[in-house]
């Protein structure tokens, strides 16, 4: 026995260190797809005349616009039915949509602190959920609460019924956020979407659910040159854009969520939040594929946001105070007029244009609704809330894009769609457009960190990296040396060992035998008792 194990560990020995010194060089030296860290340049494909450099350019602009917009009283509340039981996915034993749910943890997460664990950094802030009737007190009510069956258009021009046909052209199932219905308001800022432990099967399975409603025959592109602005394989070349707008969306929607996740990552070692570009890179970075995705749904929903300033007079937000109401509109109106100061960051009129394009919008509005649905599957609180936000806030910029006008008053059906707008799609695009602005400045981030990083390693005497891994070699050999000897004395002492364990076990029950036990406890009861009577003097 002794040999076989001294054997199987000696032949180990080279892939022990082997296997130790790829998991240090994985560690100190982070692969960087070769353009990640250039500055993007050219158009993005698909994006129908937009490009990567107009993106980040409108971002700069508009970022502390919509920062400041996403946390008045209008927009940091959402309401939602968070806990129904409408997951679209039969198979409960596979899914699970209710709040206890287990979610998938790491296999020592027993041993993490209870706020670093799944379970806690998937739940909502304290007291950050609440019914109508005990909203904070500093916040205007008639901002949050909406009276007038949830839309948003003023009194005056609402149409008594909106038709079916303006009904029909919703690209997701809207919140319904009319008073007295099942749900709860839920404080945005006080629930940010992070990390939360939530992974593995399950998580997988549901992004693998909302993938597969992708059925137009294309599924990603090969980036063969290595830029960001990524070929089309030979499998895809006849695929039409409107086919590839929906697998772009998905994708671009995933790369969003992901970005976030690794920039508000839990350190589980020192218990800090922060940005991990280990995460990003592995995860969106160096696919230049997810990375165009992101980008093409900035233009889309920045598009959307741009179209709102032709329709924001006819909107009401705070009904019950003028001052707010003023505010907010003016609010939005600044973002939309800051989001088209570039001409046609997205040109949708090459978009649906042909009559066979036409055919298949029906189709993309039904399977782009069905991801919405799936969101209720998600099994952690504060995915599932920033899931079904931004899959409704998608949803509400395909429709503004895609079925609204630029010029509200030549076109009287697109009044009239707007005033079916509902407070929870307004609430739900501009958080969307929020999310994937943090994105975009998290992008310039890692890539600044990364392209420093880089330089740093390029400048480093190679006498000195040299140095480092003979050093860490040699760490790893006198790891393996003190594990073989542990092995090679614990068989040494085992003899003995055993030998103290007999004796021990032997004088017990040879005192019982004789009754010396017995002796003994009396002893140790008159001295304790002794004892006792000295205290009582004393």
């Amino acid at each position: 026995m002794l040999l076989t194990n001294l054997a199987v560990l000696l032949l180990s020995f080279p892939s022990r260190i082997t296997s130790s010194l790829l998991s240090n060089k994985e560690n100190a030296e982070l692969f960087v797809h070769p353009n990640f860290c250039a500055v993007p340049n050219g158009d993005i494909q698909d994006a129908c005349g937009s490009t990567f450099e107009a993106v980040e350019n409108t971002n700069h602009r508009v970022r502390p616009l919509v920062a400041d917009l996403v946390n008045t009283d209008f927009f940091k509340y959402y309401y939602l039915d968070l806990y129904g039981d409408n997951c679209p996915i039969a198979d409960d034993s596979a899914t699970c949509g209710n709040r206890a749910c287990a979610v998938d943890t790491v296999d020592n997460e027993s041993d993490l602190p209870e706020i670093w664990r799944a379970s806690y950094l998937g739940k909502f802030a304290k007291n950050s959920f609440s019914t109508e009737t005990n909203i904070d007190d500093d916040v205007e009510l008639s901002c949050v609460t909406n009276g007038n069956d949830g839309v948003l258009f003023d009194s005056g021009p609402v149409p008594n019924k909106i038709s079916k046909d303006c009904t029909n052209k919703n690209y997701c199932t809207p919140e319904d956020d009319r008073v007295g219905t099942d749900g709860v308001y839920v404080s945005l800022p006080d629930n940010p979407e992070r990390y939360t432990g939530y992974s593995g099967p399950h998580a997988n399975m549901i992004w693998e659910s909302v993938y597969n409603e992708n059925c137009f025959g294309y599924s990603g592109e090969a980036a063969g040159d290595g830029s960001l602005e990524a070929n089309a394989d030979d499998a895809n070349k006849d695929v039409c854009i409107e086919q590839r707008l929906f697998y772009r969306l998905i994708s671009g929607m995933h790369s969003s969520v992901s970005t976030h996740l690794c920039y508000s990552y839990l350190n589980t070692t020192t218990g800090v939040w922060g940005p991990n570009v280990d995460c990003f890179m592995s995860r969106v970075g160096n696919h230049p594929e997810r990375l165009t995705n992101l980008y093409f749904n900035y233009a889309l929903v920045s598009r959307a946001i741009a179209k709102l300033r032709n329709y924001i007079d006819d909107l009401e937000f705070c009904p019950e105070s003028t001052g707010y109401d003023q505010a907010t509109r003016r609010q939005v109106l600044q973002l939309a007029r800051s989001a088209n100061a570039a001409p046609h960051i997205f040109n949708e009129t090459l978009v649906f244009s042909t009559p066979e394009a036409l055919l298949l919008k029906e189709e993309f509005r039904n399977r782009f609704s069905k991801v919405n649905d799936l969101m209720d599957c998600v099994g952690c609180d504060r995915c599932r809330l920033w899931g079904k936000i931004q899959a409704a806030g998608y949803g509400t910029a395909l429709k503004i894009v895609f079925e609204l006008s630029e010029n509200a008053i030549e076109d009287p059906q697109s009044r009239e769609l707007m005033a079916g707008l509902r407070r929870s799609e307004l609430v739900s695009l501009v958080n969307t457009f929020d999310r994937l602005s943090k994105s975009i400045e998290a992008v310039e981030y890692f890539r600044a960190v990364v392209k420093t990083e880089l330089e740093q390693s390029q400048t480093t005497p190679p006498q000195k990296l040299e140095t480092k891994k003979k050093g860490e070699f040699e760490r790893e050999l006198g790891n393996v040396i003190d594990a073989v000897k542990f092995v090679l004395r614990s068989y040494i002492d085992f003899p003995k060992n055993l030998w103290y364990l007999f004796l021990e076990n032997a004088i017990v029950y040879w005192n019982q035998l004789i009754g010396r036990d017995k002796h003994l406890a009396q002893e140790r009861w008159r001295l304790n008792n002794r004892v006792e009577r000295i205290n009582l003097d004393l």
